[in-house]
């Protein structure tokens, strides 16, 4: 951590009941500090606004702007946002809940591309999250890997962080920064918001959770440059490379998706972002059905994946009622797992529910199918979708290999 931060060495108390137990790490505004609340024993974060942005009213706007935000969004899918006040020498700070884990970023940027089942299980989730902050009025705008926690823990779940820049519908742009000026992250930008922050809207989070999606896909983002004015002059003037050219095993319907999201007008994406939930659905589900008629697909492989089918077509008939009946009787083995379908295996014992920082890139969801957690009946059905369409997929990719 950079010296600058230093200011809270370990065992320093601030706002009379937080002890700094250890630096975290840095970001932008602020340093991050794990630390715990004395009252109640609870472990938590601390973000503390360095002291070069102390004096700088738009830099506190913003980190005001944070709190508030995230604690206007009720909802599992948000980090949750329980204190605010100054240090004995007067530096802001935020208190959050602290998430063990790791950021998607980071996930990426160590295992590279992602298999489809886990990226769309990831997206699912954070298109729920998003829906739940814009029906609160409230536009992230700096959606990017590295603002996605993946929460390690039996749940297994995603968190949305860093609302710092994030807007209110209600809220005059000018008292969160120049309406001219340029904010969020360039490779994960909407075109709109690109030429201005006044410009973005939900729609540009939906531009940004494709980015998002398109990098989980094809291991690199949608658009790349030297320097952060060549990738906005990209965004703004160039179509994105064709994913299916990066990673031809990407179902032409889930393809398609990414193309929506990634339009370069905002009108032309899905109009909210559970309109975008149902549409990863469907493109989920034409993607299952189309494998499904492939000539190259195994008989062996039919029986087992029409029950899946079934499944899926219960789903999406029956709705929250289905959803949680087959959350309580599926198995395990038919989420996010490699799919030998030609045979059916025996009972394995249960294992203890694994963390996420212990599961590999396509069993991310495992846990949370034992969880107990009840889901919203769009992530069940992209969850099972994503694994049959996976699994055909993966065994048409067999079948042909010498």
């Amino acid at each position: 951590m950079n010296p600058e931060t230093a200011l809270l060495p370990c065992g320093t108390v601030v706002g009379e009941k937080y002890r700094i137990e250890s630096p975290l790490g840095q970001g932008g505004m602020g340093a991050v500090y794990l630390a715990e609340n004395l009252a109640i024993g609870r472990r938590v974060a601390i973000k503390v606004l360095l002291p070069r942005f102390a004096a700088d009213p738009e830099v506190l706007v913003r980190f005001r702007n944070e709190a508030r935000a995230a604690s206007a969004i009720h909802h599992p899918g948000i980090v949750e946002m329980l204190d605010m006040g100054q240090t004995a020498s007067g530096e802001t700070f935020l208190v959050m809940e602290h998430l063990p884990g790791e950021s998607l970023g980071v996930r990426l940027r160590r295992s590279g591309r992602m298999d489809l089942a886990t990226a769309a299980w990831l997206i699912a989730q954070l298109l729920d999250a998003i829906a739940a902050a814009h029906e609160q009025g409230i536009v992230h705008r700096d959606l990017k890997p590295d603002n996605v926690c993946l929460v390690e823990g039996p749940r297994a779940a995603i968190k949305v962080l860093d609302f710092g820049v994030s807007k209110f519908h209600d809220q005059r742009e000018a008292s969160v920064t120049n309406t001219s000026t340029v904010l969020g992250t360039p490779a994960y930008m909407s075109p709109e918001q690109a030429r201005s922050a006044k410009r973005a809207g939900p729609a540009a989070d939906l531009y940004a959770v494709g980015a998002i999606l398109y990098e989980a896909l094809a291991g690199s983002p949608a658009f790349e440059g030297k320097s952060h004015n060549e990738i906005i002059a990209r965004v703004l003037t160039q179509p994105h490379r064709p994913l299916r050219i990066l990673r031809a095993d990407i179902p032409e319907s889930v393809a398609r998706f990414v193309d929506t999201l990634l339009s370069k007008a905002p009108e032309d994406r899905p109009a909210s972002a559970r309109e975008a939930n149902a549409l990863l659905s469907r493109a989920l589900l034409e993607a299952s059905r189309a494998a499904g008629s492939s000539p190259s697909a195994r008989p062996s492989a039919t029986p087992r994946l029409r029950r899946l089918g079934w499944v899926l077509g219960g789903l999406v008939l029956g709705g929250a009622v289905t959803a949680s009946l087959v959350l309580q009787r599926a198995s395990p083995a038919l989420v996010f797992q490699d799919v030998d379908a030609s045979a059916e295996q025996p009972p394995a014992p249960t294992p203890a529910p694994p963390t996420a920082a212990a599961l590999p890139a396509s069993d991310l969801a495992d846990a949370a199918s034992n969880s107990g957690t009840p889901e919203p009946a769009a992530l069940v059905q992209v969850r099972l979708v994503a694994d049959l369409v996976w699994a055909r997929f993966t065994e048409d990719d067999e079948h042909h290999r010498p």
